[in-house]
């Protein structure tokens, strides 16, 4: 299962670097059997039109699972090419991926659920706000890993948004102000 919350993509991608004191996987919570789970390597991509962060990261979703659509094939399939809600990014994720996956909303959704996710190498994304930050526009952010303190999350509407660090309390609080918005892959 995946999460999507709102987002987009470009084809500007970067090389994927450790997070800070990252050895070689990120120590979790136990949320299966497993005591770490590597960080998700899907692919960034930074969005020149911060109105397709949505389409960004649906691309970036569907490109992570095998598919390749342009971004105008993204828009077509969610009906929209400039801001989206979460049913239009999960109606064009369905619409265009062959990966066998589908995307369900996934509002209402815990951080051990996100952390789950990550632990079956599954990228999440979720609606936040610009740098955690209560008083800046909200922003479709992809959770890629997370350490025992942390969620590592790249900013499509940032070129030097890839694997930006936030404490768990700062986003959660974030997260759950704006209603704990996502959609998941399943």
């Amino acid at each position: 299962m995946l999460l999507i919350a709102f987002a987009a993509f470009n084809s500007c991608e970067k090389p994927v670097e450790q997070f800070p004191n990252q050895t070689t996987d990120l120590a979790v919570e136990n949320h299966s059997s497993k005591a770490y789970c590597p960080a998700v390597n899907a692919p960034f991509g930074a969005c020149t039109d911060p109105s397709q962060d949505g389409q960004i990261l649906v691309k970036s979703l569907l490109e992570y699972y095998g598919d390749n659509p342009t971004i105008a094939e993204v828009c077509t399939a969610m009906g929209i090419c400039s801001g989206s809600t979460k049913e239009q990014q999960k109606d064009g994720y369905n619409a265009l991926t062959t990966s066998g996956n589908t995307a369900t909303d996934f509002t209402g959704g815990t951080l051990s659920g996100i952390k789950a996710k990550i632990c079956e190498d599954k990228p999440v994304i979720v609606l936040v706000r610009e740098g955690m930050d209560s008083t800046k526009p909200t922003v479709a952010m992809l959770i890629t890993g997370f350490d025992d303190g942390h969620l590592i999350m790249n900013n499509p509407r940032d070129p030097n948004g890839e694997g930006l660090v936030y404490s768990n309390a700062t986003f959660l609080s974030v997260w759950n102000a704006l209603g704990s918005q996502g959609v998941e892959i399943v």
